[in-house]
This record gives C-alpha cells, structure tokens and sequence, in this order.
C-alpha cells in the first residue's frame, strides 16, 4: 500500500490508514518501489552562469581557451618551464590574479603565467577546475541519473554573439613575475598575449527576454546532455562577456527573468488540469554584476512564488553556488529564500578533492536535492514557504502498512510537550494495574526533497474511568501525536559495523585506518564518507517495516529456561528496529523516537560512497531496504555466553535482509541481558546512549552469505 502525505495532514492520513487492510502491492511496484512517484515528469530548468568568470576556478585563475604550439627556439619559455629536457609539443596557459585594468598599452595585468603540457596527465583535464566545468560534468551526471523520470531544460546568460576568441585575440597581459618579465611572443618585454571568448556587446545591455537555450520537452533531455557535454566548443556554453575594468558583465537578475519566462510557458503549456511541478536549478559563480540600477535579482526571484498568469504556482530556485565571492553569498541566500527554494555553496576545498573531470559530489547531490523538491506533492510544491518550512512542506510517501506495538509511556509528554494523561492506571479501588497492550501505532514513509526516512508514532487509545466496565475503565480511539523519529548530535551516535572477521568496531573517524581498506577508498576519502554519513538525518524508509523488540513474552513458555530468561530480561527496555537506505539498521528507543544505536552491514562499506551523490530518483541507491525481524531463540552455548552448565540458553536475535541494497542477511544478538540497572524502562535517553556507546552491547552473530566471501575490491 502506498500513499502520499503532506503538510499537517500527514498525521491524520496516516491514522486513517492504520485503520484500512494492507492492499497487495502490484507487481511494477514491488520491482520499482518508486514507481508511484514517477508517474507525471516534472520539468527541471537549469539555469547557468555563462558569464567569464565561470572560465576561472576557485582561486579565480583564469583558463586560456587556446592551446599554445611550442617554437623550440623562443628565448622565453625557459619562463614558463619548458626547457629541452621537456618534450611538450603544445601546452596550455593559466593567468594567475588576471585583471582587467584599462591604459598603459595592455588590457589585463597578472601576476604569473602557468602552463600544462600535452605529455602530461592534466592536458586533456585541463578546464576541469573551472567554473563552467565544473557545473557541466555535475549537472550532466544529473541529468544521466535522472532522464527517465524528469523533463529536463537548459537557460544560459544573455549573450550577443559569444565566442571563444580567436587565438591570441586580446591585448597584452603585463606579468609581475620576475622571472617572466622577459622578451615574450609578442615582441614586448613583460607582456604576454592571451585568448579570451568574446561577445559584440555587453552582456547587461540586452534588456529582451531571451529564449531558452533548450525548452524542457518529453525529448529534451538528450539535448540538454549533449549541450552540457560540449567542452571548448562553439555549440556549447560559451562563458564570455564584456570584462573590463568598470564591470563584472554578469547580469543574474536578467538569467533569472529568462528562466521565469520559461517557466511561464512550461505552466501555460500544461493547463490548469496537469499537476506538473516545475523547479530551477540556477547554477552561478557568483551574484549581480550588471551596472543596470534596476538590476535586483532578490526581487525578481520572490516573483518565483507567485507566477502573474498562474497565481497559485510556485517554482522554487536552488541555487548552487561554485566558490563564489563571499560578498556575494548573501545575495545568493536570499534569491533561494525568497523562492522558497534552497541554498548549497560548492566551495574550493570540495572541487579540489575531486577527481580532475569527475563530478563535485556536493554538487551532483544538491542538483538531486533539487529535482527531488520537483517531485513532492502538487499541492506541496505551490504551498506557501513558513518560517519553519522555508522552502515548503516536504511530501511524506508512505510504502509500508502500520504497525503496533507496546510501549511504556509512563511519565511521558507527548509531541507537544504535554503530559500523557492515565499512562498508569488501576483497578478502581484495588493496586491492580489495568495492562496497556498494543497502545502504539507506528507509520513510516520517505520524505521528499531529501529522501529522509520518517517514523511517527500516535498513542493508539486512551484510558477513560467508566464503572460499567470490569475494570473500570473503557477504551477510547485517541490518536495523540508522540514523537517523529530523530537521530541524536553526530558525536554521539552510535553506529557500529563488523570487520570482515566479524568484529564489532565504530564507524568513526578513529577507526578510518581500519575503515577505508573495507570501503576501498583512501583514508582521506573515508574520512569524508565518515563523517558525512554520520551526520545524515534517518534515511528513507521505503520497503522497511519496523519491528517492536519488547522485553521476552513468548506465552505460553515453549520450555522450562524460559521463565527464568524472561525475568531476568523483564525491564529491558523497548526498541523500534527499521532499516533505512541510508546503510544503516537503526534501533530508535521506543519512548522517545531518537536513534540509540545503527549497525552498516559489512558488505555495504564500499557502497556507502554512493551517498555522496545525493539519490537521484531515477537511479536511487538503497541499501538496508529490508524489514526486521525479532525472535527469541535457543542458541549453543558455543555462540552464547549462557549460564553455567547450561549448553544452551535463550537468547533475543535481530534477522534482517537489505532487499533491493543487498544479496546478504544477517543476524544480531539483541538481547542486551547487561542493561539492567545503569537503563530502567523509563531513565533518562542519555542513560540509553551512553549503553549503546560500547562495541560490546549488540554482537555479530552470523551472515548469508558469509562476509568472508565478500570482495570488497571489486
């Protein structure tokens, strides 16, 4: 069964659900879990900074488009390196500190000149830390992993005729460098010529409406790729403007009233009948450069929340910083606010640590953040922004059925941090407590945008005194809100994983030595993956269901050792065990809903880079997407510590599959017989936590596979 939920109605659809009988999933949905959400494509506008700053990187060192034929015999580029012992044929040129400045016979100043050859390894990678491509590979890993399920579109700076310049095209470049400051190409001392893409007038000086570069269709997605895929190449974003000393050249308030005319067209073209969301993705390296006085792109992007011809539509912006000036980041912020949509900053330390010509992973998932918001409910998507919903409702999507279970809820508050009334109650006038079975209802869904996991969890009923009963009390429907799962700080969370050898050890960046080699990654990248995954919120729960592990129960008891390992395990306290595809087993503690413990299965360490990217609906990546299973079992003291001469004993196992993320099953002993007394079944949360801080609490038993036979190379 599935079902989508929104806004402050989530909770009582939810319930009303928890009242109707699981209806059999339809086969297309069991094979794609995400199928009901895929349905109606929504467009995707992305919107690029084609300005010339985008032709620098972070440092903002400029990248000649030209490459450079090497004479042998020019005097001058010993300057640059090249010398006999180097065999480059051409190379390429990067200014360092390019300025334009205006007079004194040349037209920029810079402090050195620095060259990649064609013999070396970063020639063919060479533009692979500019702006522009940076947002090309990104946005183009995007759209890879999302064609089938989004209508993709492509906008770009206004330009006049844009070109990449012909080879030396521009006046001299005055080198500060000593060491540069010889005789060079162009017959001048200190002076270096430099290619530089060109337009035949400014770009803020075109005060049209342009057209999209590609309009968003059924079949545009195949355009767009191919326009993003184009490196130096006239049919391809061209980052060029009129650069001069005065200006910036950069008008971002006319890119965003282009992307508002298309999307425009895209709302009209669908009529009021097709719930089709629209979402820019507006990718820049930097903010508003145009001198136009009239140029404000906040303004323009509050127009975002309210289109004039469609009044009820909104098109979030999420804008995607790369390494902008820090002067111009809160301008930035606030076109992402004023749409309701999301800020993300690319920063220089993230381009440089990835690959030369691979995707920013930062920048890849915030793209997938974005086109998820394009998939949340209609009525979501055009809600208005609150200030504890900036950028909407998140659309809640529910997969699984309810469950219910029992929990104590002696001394509890519920959501809204009002006391739970007649938690405990008794017999009228006796000490006889009146039990509270299966009093909770859980309901867990995936939210988009971010592809987080929820569990609510509602009192089921309420005792009420009515002397007409035998015990004195009747039972009523309630439905009060208790609590929205959570996970704590990320210092004190407590997720643990296996060796291959099966040893309980810490994901954290303590144990990176031990980590990487079973992530198959670096020690510099694992620790990055550390970190990030462990300040992930729950992942999605979408085919998981959780399961209640309350103290032993078994009735009536199937042997004589039963007894005694049900009393002597009768005040552990309750769990709620739900798998996310965040690659974890999460244990939440039943009374508060905030994660005390998760397990990431061994063989799953490799696939945890994966999240880096964000989960792109086309292609998610799942991981723990199974649901768990809690039994009582009779073990061999072989594999138990049981008590003396005793050569079995009880004790309680978590089974559990990772389905779509996985081909392993695996068991864990949950019995936690040590809990008693530092946890009593209604201490402190902090008491439970600091329990679970020990490797030692919850053991590795067994896998299926067995994890010895897993290659964590491949």
């Amino acid at each position: 069964m599935s079902a989508r939920t929104h806004g402050s109605g989530a909770w009582t659809r939810w319930l009303m659900l928890a009242l109707m009988l699981a209806w059999p999933a339809a086969a297309s949905a069991q094979l794609d879990p995400l199928l009901m959400i895929k349905r109606n494509k929504p467009n995707v506008l992305f919107v690029v900074d084609t300005s010339l700053r985008m032709q620098r990187d972070a440092d903002d060192v400029y990248y000649d488009p030209n490459d450079y034929s090497r004479l042998y015999v020019a005097p001058w580029e010993s300057s640059l390196g090249i010398s006999d012992s180097n065999t480059i044929v051409r190379y390429r040129r990067k200014y360092i500190n390019l300025t334009p400045i205006t007079g004194s016979g040349e037209r920029f100043t810079a402090t050195r000149i620095e060259i990649v050859g064609d013999l070396m390894s970063g020639f063919n990678t060479f533009f692979a830390k500019t702006r522009l491509a940076v947002a090309r590979v990104g946005l183009a890993q995007a759209v890879t992993d999302n064609t089938s399920v989004a209508r993709f579109g492509l906008v770009k700076t206004r330009q006049s005729n844009p070109s990449w310049g012909t080879a030396k095209n521009m006046e001299p470049v005055k080198v500060s460098d000593p060491s540069q400051q010889t005789l060079t190409e162009t017959g001048l001392f200190e002076k270096w010529a430099i290619t530089h893409p060109t337009v035949s007038a400014t770009n803020g000086s075109i005060t049209s409406v342009q057209t999209a570069l590609v309009q968003a269709t059924d079949t545009s997605n195949s355009t767009v790729l191919s326009k993003l895929n184009l490196g130096v190449n006239a049919a391809g974003l061209i980052p060029s403007g009129d650069e001069n000393a005065s200006t910036v050249d950069t008008p971002i308030d006319y890119l965003l009233k282009d992307a508002q005319a298309e999307a425009t067209r895209l709302i009209g073209a669908d009529g009021s009948t097709n719930c089709r969301n629209t979402v820019v993705v507006l990718v820049v390296g930097g903010g508003e450069g145009n001198s136009d006085a009239g140029a404000n792109p906040e303004n323009t992007a509050t127009d975002f929340k309210s289109f004039s011809a469609s009044p009820n539509r909104r098109v979030p912006i999420y804008v995607l910083a790369i390494a902008p000036a820090s002067a111009d980041v809160a301008e930035l912020q606030a076109i992402a606010a004023n749409s309701g949509g999301q800020y993300f900053e690319i920063t220089k330390a993230m381009i440089d640590a990835a690959a030369p010509g691979t995707p920013v992973p930062e920048l890849v998932r915030a793209a997938n953040v974005a086109i998820q918001h394009a998939f949340v409910d209609f009525a979501d998507c055009n809600a208005a922004p609150t200030v504890t919903q900036p950028f909407g409702p998140q659309t809640e999507f529910q997969v699984t059925s309810p469950v219910v279970g029992t929990v104590l809820l002696e001394g509890l508050d519920d959501i809204d941090g009002d006391p739970l009334p007649n938690t405990v109650i008794e017999k009228p006038s006796t000490t006889t407590v009146v039990p509270q079975q299966s009093n909770v209802i859980l309901t867990t869904a995936f939210a988009l945008p971010g592809f987080e996991g929820k569990v609510r969890a509602s009192r089921l009923y309420q005792p009420v005194l009515d002397d007409t009963k035998p015990s004195g009390w009747r039972f009523d429907n309630d439905g009060t809100k208790l609590w929205v799962g959570s996970v704590p700080a990320s210092a004190t969370r407590n997720i643990f994983t296996v060796t291959q050898n099966g040893t309980m050890t810490a994901f954290t960046s303590a144990n990176v030595a031990t980590l990487a080699t079973y992530m198959n990654t670096t020690e510099a990248k694992a620790a990055v993956i550390i970190d990030y995954v462990r300040s992930l919120p729950l992942g999605a729960f979408v085919g998981s269901t959780p399961a209640f592990m309350d103290p032993p129960s078994i009735e009536p008891a199937p042997d004589v050792d039963y007894p005694g390992f049900k009393t002597a395990n009768a005040d552990r306290r309750t769990l709620i065990w739900i798998g996310g595809n965040d690659g974890m087993m999460h244990a939440l503690d039943a009374r508060t809903g905030v994660e005390v413990f998760a397990f990431i299965p061994f063989n799953l360490l490799p696939k945890l880079r994966a999240l880096l990217d964000g989960q792109a609906i086309g292609s998610p990546d799942f991981f723990v997407d199974s649901s768990p299973k809690v039994a009582d079992v009779r073990v061999s003291a072989s594999v138990a510590t049981c008590p003396p001469s005793m050569t079995t004993c009880w004790r309680t196992y978590l089974f559990f599959g990772q389905g779509p993320g996985g081909t392993f099953y695996q068991a864990l002993d949950v019995t936690l017989d040590d809990m008693s007394p530092s946890v009593t079944p209604t201490g402190a949360l902090s008491d439970v936590l600091t329990y679970f801080s020990s490797a030692s609490r919850v053991k590795f038993r067994w896998s299926f596979p067995s994890y010895q036979d897993f290659d964590y190379t491949l």
